[in-house]
């Protein structure tokens, strides 16, 4: 029921739907009982009130009756002489036995009976006022003959001159005084009692125990002694936690006054009789309203089921599904809003954002469909492009990014065969699924693919450093779906070791240069935590007075099995990877450590040069990296020189360019390497700055017998004096190179004429070769 409860927004809707009705109606009620009792209880005091009174009234007049024959008797003639034994027999007479018992006494308050009792009743309240000229009643008394109780009625005798001279006595039964009490001033629910002056109960329709339990007699004195004044009023007495409302009203002038006692459960009977008829038409209407609201929702929240439905096939990745409301309302543009987000989930879903093609998942199903095709598979074939750095880039500058991607992708299209399709294979890679692979191998599309890779070479600006790589395979040579994938991946791969745009098939031998590279990659960064590389430095000489005034740090690898492994098998694997980085801050910080150690030792300290691969150039970080490693060591920038190729620093020319710049205001040196090969390097050599232009040794090889690769030294020694820079030859191995360079005003040359990379500690400084 609970887990029901939580799932079903209709059970919820419902419920609090029945509760708050509930709680409507309960407030309403239990307000108006409050408010319609309050007028209940008024109004019942109300006449209650007035029936006290008007009972008041009547009580007077029937004690008065009682009174009027003691009245008849104290008027008779000559009975103000006191004399009891002349005028018993006239009192007698004139009684005619409407009292029990009847007594005169005389001014001292000494009563005389006609049984010839005589009793001293001075101190008795009733005596004292009918001695002062006041009609009275007593307490209720008990008879000294019958032990019942009676109440004693005492009226003045007047004398001759207006003087009182005694009183006449009539004792009466209370029996007959409760009947006329109880046929007078009848009001249901309610009870009475009658209290005299000094709080006794003379009459009482309450239980004796009321009285008893509460100890009301007690407080009955006090209440009667404070409110005796009043005349008339309200109290309310608690009993068994029960409130009683009691009104009173004195009778007349006779020190009785009247109680009526009622509580509030008899007032408020017929309301909540009312309550409770309410209460059960209230939970009836509730559960009336409850089930109208169920099937409301229920018939309101069929079209969200409906939804909810659609919803889960839509997650179990049926993205067909529509909502087919026809309702103008809130539902119905729910419906619209749902369709027109599986449409943009299903465009998600198979479709790039960025470029709108098909993806790796239409790529899958387009495949598995041209398989399932027996005559289709034998001839299937699959091109995968890579856009070098483009995920570098997107994370870098997307505006960048987003202009490279949509033209690669405009020119791709150019050349799709066919019936095939150019799909976003993933963020740096495209493939075009080929159904008929003679087109691949047909010159056409050979020819636009060369178009392709040469306008793409040809147009890239010079801070664009992205390369291109194709690599494709034939379902015939590789039978599966992940053969025929990873065959192309590993071709494009494998492209990409061309270090320019280029195509490749995919073949088995690549495979094995794949893996070795793999391992070579895992032997680097093993090399690296074991401290297997070191550095060999080659002497940097003036030609004129054949002394070394710098030298080129390079690096070297003593591996533990293969023993000493070139630069050239390792570095170029290297710069495939963040290893590159590594290696060349390894070089850094093994320059300034030789450099600094030979400072502490007094030596003579000279300035190293140290080759930088573009991935480190291009960190954010380079410079400041830089300077924290010879501030560490304490070296003196002028003695570190950068050494950077052409292809380095077009990798990503504009932000290349300020990071030279900025190490130039350090006061490191900066020397372009292998000048003259790769790009046209006179038209940008004057945006680069630098200190030192180092001739390729290609042309230092051809200076014996090429008379042309003399000229062009000459031409690239007399722009760079032009320019104010320096030229350093690389690669002498004779005199007859060295001495045509010093003729041609070339002050600086290296190579194995002067000598082989050395250690440190083999490392010359002075030469005698010229």
């Amino acid at each position: 029921m609970f887990r029901e409860f939580n799932k079903s927004l209709r059970v919820r809707i419902t419920f609090f739907s029945f509760i708050s009705i509930i709680v409507i109606q309960l407030i309403f009620i239990l307000g108006t009982y409050t408010i319609y009792g309050r007028y209940v209880i008024n109004n019942s005091l109300d006449m209650l009130s007035i029936n006290t009174n008007e009972t008041s009234i009547l009580l007077e007049r029937i004690i008065g009756s009682y009174i009027k024959p003691l009245n008849i008797i104290s008027n008779i003639p000559h009975l103000n002489t006191m004399d009891w034994e002349e005028k018993r027999g006239i009192i007698d007479t004139n009684y005619n036995g409407f009292y029990d018992e009847v007594a005169m006494v005389d001014i001292d308050g000494q009563a005389k009976y006609f049984d010839g009792t005589v009793l001293d009743l001075s101190d008795r309240m009733y005596i004292k006022k009918a001695l002062m000229g006041q009609s009275a009643i007593s307490e209720m008394l008990i008879s000294r003959k019958t032990g019942e109780s009676v109440i004693v009625a005492a009226v003045p005798i007047v004398g001759p001159h207006d003087d009182i001279v005694g009183a006449i006595l009539g004792r009466l039964e209370m029996v007959s005084l409760f009947e006329d009490i109880k046929t007078t001033g009848y009001m249901q629910s309610s009870q009475r009692f009658i209290v005299s002056s000094g709080g006794s109960v003379i009459y009482s329709e309450l239980g004796a125990h009321w009285f008893r339990d509460n100890n009301f007699e007690d407080k009955l004195r006090d209440f009667v002694h404070t409110e005796n004044n009043n005349g008339y009023g309200v109290k309310i007495q608690k009993y068994e936690d029960e409130n009683y409302y009691i009104l009173y009203s004195q009778i007349g002038d006779y020190q009785w006054s009247l109680y009526n006692v009622i509580s509030e459960t008899n007032i408020m009977k017929p309301v909540r009789s009312l309550l409770y008829l309410s209460l059960v038409c209230s939970f009836i209407f509730s559960v009336f309203i409850m089930l109208c609201t169920y099937i409301a929702i229920r018939k309101a929240s069929r079209p969200i089921n409906e939804l909810d439905q659609l919803m889960l096939r839509g997650s179990e990745g049926d993205f067909s599904v529509r909502a087919k409301f026809n309702r103008q309302d809130e539902i119905g543009r729910l419906g619209d809003s749902f369709n027109v987000l599986m449409d943009k989930i299903k465009s998600l879903t198979y479709f790039d954002v960025e470029t709108s093609l098909p993806n790796a998942i239409v790529f899958e199903e387009d495949y598995q469909a041209i398989v399932n095709t027996d005559n289709s598979k034998d001839k299937l074939g699959l091109l995968m492009i890579e856009v070098d750095e483009l995920i570098n880039t997107k994370n870098k500058r997307l505006d960048i990014y987003v202009t490279i991607i949509e033209k690669v992708v405009k020119r791709l299209k150019r050349f799709v065969p066919a019936n095939s399709v150019l799909y976003k294979y993933t963020d740096n890679a495209f493939a075009i699924l080929i159904p008929d692979t003679m087109n691949i191998v047909s010159p056409v599309f050979e020819e636009k693919i060369s178009m392709f890779l040469a306008d793409f070479e040809e147009k890239k600006p010079l801070d664009n450093h992205f390369v291109v790589n194709i690599g494709y395979s034939f379902m015939k040579d590789n039978p599966s779906y992940i053969d025929l994938i990873n065959a192309a991946i590993a071709a494009a791969k494998y492209a990409k070791k061309d270090h320019h745009s280029s195509i490749k098939r995919f073949s088995e031998t690549m495979l094995d240069e794949l893996n070795y590279d793999a391992e070579m990659k895992l032997s680097i960064a093993n090399a690296l935590r074991e401290k297997q590389f070191y550095l060999l430095f080659q002497p940097i000489v003036s030609l004129r007075n054949q002394k070394t005034v710098k030298a080129e740090a390079l690096i070297r690898w003593s591996h533990p099995e293969k023993g000493n492994i070139m630069p050239d098998k390792f570095i170029p694997i290297a710069e495939t990877t963040a290893l590159i980085m590594d290696i060349d801050y390894f070089v850094i910080d093994e320059a300034c450590q030789l450099l600094r150690s030979r400072q502490m030792n007094k030596h003579k300290l000279f300035p190293i040069s140290i080759n930088i691969t573009s991935k480190t150039l291009e960190q954010e970080d380079f410079v400041s990296k830089l300077e924290s490693i010879l501030m560490e060591y304490q070296v003196n920038p002028s003695y570190i020189e950068i050494e950077i190729t052409e292809r380095v620093v077009m990798n990503n020319f504009s932000k290349n360019i300020e990071t030279l710049l900025n190490l130039r205001k350090m006061g490191v040196k900066i020397s372009l390497d292998d000048f003259g090969i790769g790009y046209s390097s006179l038209s940008y050599l004057s945006k680069i700055p630098l200190d030192f232009v180092k001739i390729d040794k290609s042309f230092i090889e051809a200076i014996t017998d090429n008379k042309m690769a003399e000229q062009v030294i000459k031409s690239i020694i007399q722009m760079c004096e032009n320019m104010s820079l320096s030229v350093i030859a690389e690669g002498i191995e004779t005199i007859d190179e060295a001495r045509f360079l010093l003729n041609n005003t070339c002050l600086y040359g290296q190579g194995y004429l002067f000598s082989k990379p050395q250690s440190i500690e083999d490392l010359k400084f002075e030469f005698d070769v010229l």
